[in-house]
């Protein structure tokens, strides 16, 4: 479950990051600011999932959420970038798969 997590933060960066370097990304657009707002969310919630046991399987649910969010972004604000549904598709699997974990300790 642990390595799960850290994914997700390596997540979060790769969206930063790649918000500054993907074509069009530059500046304070929509796109910029969808992805910056999207990885601090997901890091937030892998946090979350860190530190609350009873609570985690909420967090994991949220995570779906913000992943279902990336996948649809690039419609509903109309602008196109693969990269945020790639990682929306990522984040909903992630979160699927830690879900049989989410009320263990996460030191399993």
């Amino acid at each position: 479950m642990k390595q799960i997590v850290w994914i997700n933060f390596f997540l979060s960066g790769w969206l930063i990051f790649t918000s500054w370097i993907m074509p069009g990304g530059v500046g304070a657009n929509v796109m910029t600011r969808n992805e910056a707002a999207m990885a601090l969310v997901l890091a937030v919630l892998a946090c979350w999932t860190l530190v609350s046991v009873s609570r985690r399987p909420v967090a994991l649910w949220l995570q779906m959420v913000a992943g279902a969010w990336l996948i649809a972004a690039p419609y509903a604000l109309g602008y196109s970038a693969w990269n945020d549904v790639a990682c929306g598709v990522m984040a909903i699997s992630l979160a699927v798969l830690s879900l049989p974990f989410a009320t263990r300790s996460i030191a399993h």
